[in-house]
């Protein structure tokens, strides 16, 4: 089979400076990892088979000038003003438990980050609080996570009501884009802005608040989950208008809150 989109590039993979490293070549069938993709420009080779088969795919981006100003006027028109949240409070609350405590070290959440991030816990809820904040300082939503499949119930994330903003933990290193809350702490711990998205994808209300979060910074860094490659590439499209934007790739089978900071500093350089 010859390529020609990125999604093409099917299965295990693995990141490798700028490249992604596929296990196996749809070309040849190697299965030796041996198969290195460009998710900026689409090209690619297979280091096994010593081919490319035609040296470049499609990775999402318009394919004209003509198309690309389209795009943008498109955007540019249904675009939104930043959202302006609300104060509100937290569910009734209590210190963490030795029980939620044990959970979050687990995860690589210190007690000094703990008091950081401002975590409590749900009363009778067996579930942790995690307050979103403004720069300002105010209050303006939550996120709740179960700690435990023994005891509480419901789902494992529940949310206040609403639309939800972006969870923040600001830093020295560049802007990292992340899905999750624990993604969002575990590149935080390596040095890193994080902002986390709260799912695959960018809503158009978001676009405005995400791009003054990164106003002082020249590039975005998109880091998904592996299996989320397709919608990293329709958030680059989303920016690349206004912000240089770096599809960074997690190792088959991790997400970013399953890693150390030494594995992310690797990632992202």
């Amino acid at each position: 089979m010859r390529p020609t989109t990125l999604a093409d590039f099917a299965g295990e993979c693995k990141p490798s400076g700028q490249h992604i490293c596929y296990k196996y070549c749809p070309v040849c069938g190697s299965d030796e990892y041996k198969l290195y993709v460009s998710p900026d420009t689409g090209l690619w080779k297979c280091f096994a088979g010593r081919h490319n088969a035609g040296g470049k795919v499609d990775i999402g981006q318009a394919a004209d000038a003509y198309t690309q100003g389209q795009e943008l006027m498109d955007l540019l028109s249904g675009w939104q003003e930043p959202v302006t949240w609300d104060e509100i409070d937290l569910p009734p609350f209590e210190p963490l438990s030795k029980m939620a405590r044990r959970y979050l070290r687990k995860r690589g959440v210190d007690d000094d980050m703990i008091k950081r991030l401002g975590l409590v816990e749900w009363e009778d809820r067996f579930r942790i609080l995690f307050p979103f904040f403004s720069r300002s300082g105010s209050l303006i939503y939550w996120n709740s996570r179960r700690y435990s499949d023994h005891v509480g119930e419901g789902p494992k994330y529940y949310t206040a009501d609403g639309k939800h903003p972006l969870y923040e933990l600001r830093g020295a290193g560049p802007v990292v884009l992340v899905e999750g809350i624990f993604d969002a702490l575990a590149v935080n711990r390596a040095g890193y802005h994080a902002v986390a998205l709260g799912g695959k994808s960018l809503p158009k209300y978001l676009l405005p608040e995400l791009l003054t979060l990164a106003a002082d910074h020249d590039m975005i860094n998109v880091l998904l989950d592996p299996d989320a490659l397709a919608a990293a590439l329709r958030i680059r499209d989303q920016l690349s208008d206004r912000k240089r934007v770096r599809i960074r790739v997690c190792p088959h089978g991790q997400d970013p809150g399953d890693m150390t900071p030494d594995e992310i500093k690797e990632i992202i350089g």
